[in-house]
């Protein structure tokens, strides 16, 4: 079924019109002469490509519209990629034909061929697949240009793997190949990282392009990293719009496109950012690995200023700098201005030496009282410098916030609270989250009609409750069958004593053993996603239903899993609520309290002590 298409394009592909040689004429054998050599050698057979990286996972819009325009300056012979392209996870046909719509409007300003290969935001779930192969065909395939091999695959055909039934194509297309110039292999995941024997289907296929001139490209860790294996190039791509911290070359994340240069003596690679040009090797894996290593070794810690539920008066902010590195730091800091609060002083300089640490005394005014659960935590903008062996002065920039928090009382509910979306059991959603300091991906949100939450917490004689409701301009579900990928809500649980928390913060192996994660999203089908429930205490209950355009969940968490958490009655723990706001514009992540496993993450914050 798929050969005749296969070699449609094959043919098709091999009419575009070669390069030539370069020639001047006329070009004279006199000295002294207006020049310089004989130019750049060329010959028939050379073309040029570009391969454009992951555009979604975190859509950061005009980012790939703008790599497009700059790509027609550059005249390659044709386009190729690595997937990612629509925010996806949807099993709304509609909403899934409109997200192509948008890309292929897109794709269609390029000069020249675009080649498709899906990724895991294309093709996550049948009414996505479906659509690929109504409006793109195959999700694998291959063909030949100028005695160049190309071999497009599909990560996602099983468990971000390639099936037994596309591992064998390959090979047989590898095998009625044996004799061309070069291979050139385009994936979405980069499965040579896997772990397991076969990793993840890759393996048959590495193992016979073994002897053979090859080269491999994968995308969606959004970081460059080049590396070399049984002697060929692997080159996983940074981003084209896709979500990135954008640190630079120094960390391997930026925005680019991959220029490939097809010679007679294999291909040449540049990495165009769309600032810049860069070499192949602008990272490597030990400059990367160097990197990763400096960003924990060089930090900035701001203690929390956690006392009652008003701001009032004088308060006073510690941050410590911390050089473990063995590299001189040269750390800049600058205070947002704030709304409501003054501060000072409004910059900070600071150059530590290897090994050394300092710190320094913020200086917070409150023209209060001001109410803790509505100010903004101040924020401080970093860019620390360093001169990295072998670098240009390399600079990264960070923020930190100045957590401002309380200890909130966990009440005796009022009266009987039924687990089943119905809200009238609470007299109040006190706490809230609909400013733009608590979201990521901010970009994504226009305010508090676009996306919010409130909620409470309350308990009796059996449970912990906790009720949660948000509002939304278009509830968002039905797209897919894990809630992350929709409109939906997480709620995190600590239960464990302070000072275990404290020493111990959550980090993601202690899911459902640690900690619990409550993650839910609603149906308008009637069918509730409900993230490993299996995992949660016995007896715990969850309703996630919608609400209007919004969302409204409903938790009773048994008080025997806390009691058993803190060895005794309990008397308190620690709580952060998360909203997915999905749109087809992108998605928003409203969170109450910073990401327990981020670098954001402090001690005590969202403490609940009992009544």
């Amino acid at each position: 079924m798929r050969r005749p298409l296969f070699v449609t394009v094959a043919v098709l592909f091999l009419s575009v019109a070669s390069t030539r040689a370069a020639e001047f004429v006329p070009l004279s054998s006199e000295k002294p002469a207006p020049w310089t050599g004989k130019g750049v050698p060329t010959a028939p057979d050379d073309f040029r490509f570009v391969i454009m990286a992951d555009r979604t996972g975190g859509l950061r819009p005009g980012v790939f519209k703008d790599a497009v325009e700059k790509v027609n300056l550059l005249r390659p012979d044709f386009v190729m990629s690595v997937g990612d392209y629509v925010t996806g996870y949807s099993e709304d046909a509609a909403n899934v034909d409109r997200e192509w719509e948008e890309f292929d409007a897109i794709v269609r300003g390029l000069d020249m061929p675009f080649f498709y290969v899906p990724g895991n935001h294309d093709v996550s779930n049948n009414v996505q697949l479906r659509r690929w192969r109504e409006r793109l065909g195959p999700t694998y395939y291959h063909f030949l240009y100028k005695d160049v091999l190309f071999i497009c695959l599909d990560t996602q055909d099983g468990a971000s793997r390639i099936s037994s039934r596309q591992a064998a194509y390959a090979l047989d297309v590898l095998s009625r190949n044996p004799h061309v110039r070069w291979t050139f292999v385009f994936m979405h995941q980069p499965l040579w990282r896997q772990s397991g024997a076969d990793l993840g289907g890759w393996k048959p296929i590495e193992d016979a392009l073994h002897g053979r001139p090859c080269t491999v490209f994968a995308g969606h860790m959004h970081a460059y990293t080049p590396t070399v294996r049984d002697g060929h190039d692997y080159i996983q791509l940074a981003t084209t719009g896709g979500g990135s911290g954008l640190a630079g070359p120094f960390y391997g994340e930026f925005d680019h496109v991959m220029w490939v240069t097809m010679t007679s003596d294999g291909p040449r690679y540049a990495n165009l950012m769309l600032s810049g040009i860069a070499p192949k090797d602008v990272a490597t894996p030990a400059s990367l690995a160097y990197a990763r290593e400096l960003s924990k070794k060089v930090t900035v810690e701001v203690q929390p200023l956690i006392g009652g539920p008003t701001l009032s008066g004088p308060m006073t902010a510690t941050v410590r700098l911390k050089n473990d590195s063995d590299l001189v730091q040269d750390f800049e800091g600058a205070l947002q201005p704030h709304p409501t609060l003054s501060l000072s002083p409004s910059a900070i300089r600071l150059t530590l030496q290897p090994g050394e640490e300092r710190t320094v005394q913020v200086g917070l005014t409150a023209q209060g009282p001001l109410p803790l659960e509505e100010t903004a935590c101040p924020c401080i903008d970093w860019t620390v410098r360093m001169k990295p062996k072998g670098y240009d002065e390399v600079s990264r920039t960070l923020s930190t916030r100045v957590p401002l928090d309380t200890v909130y009382p966990c009440r005796r509910a009022q009266r009987p609270v039924t687990v089943d979306g119905d809200l009238s059991d609470w007299p109040d959603l006190p706490l809230r989250v609909d400013t733009r300091d608590r979201i990521t991906y901010p970009e994504n949100w226009s305010g508090p009609q676009d996306g919010s939450l409130a909620f409470a917490t309350a308990y009796d004689e059996a449970f912990l409750y906790v009720a949660v409701r948000t509002t939304d301009d278009k509830l968002m579900v039905d797209r897919a069958d894990v809630p992350w990928s929709q409109d939906s809500v997480a709620v995190s649980l600590d239960a464990r004593p302070e000072q275990v928390r404290a020493a111990e913060p959550p980090d993601m192996k202690g899911q459902f053993t640690s900690h619990l994660l409550y993650y839910l999203s609603p149906s308008e089908q009637g069918k509730m996603l409900w993230y490993a429930r299996d995992r949660l205490p016995e007896g715990t209950q969850a309703v996630c239903v919608p609400a209007g355009q919004g969302m409204a969940l409903e938790i009773a968490v048994p008080l025997s899993y806390l009691d058993g958490q803190q060895v005794g009655r309990w008397t308190n723990f620690q709580l952060n609520l998360l909203f997915n706001d999905v749109d087809l514009t992108g998605i928003s992540r409203l969170r109450w309290r910073p990401d327990w496993y981020s670098a954001g993450a402090y001690r005590g914050a969202g403490t609940f002590r009992r009544e």
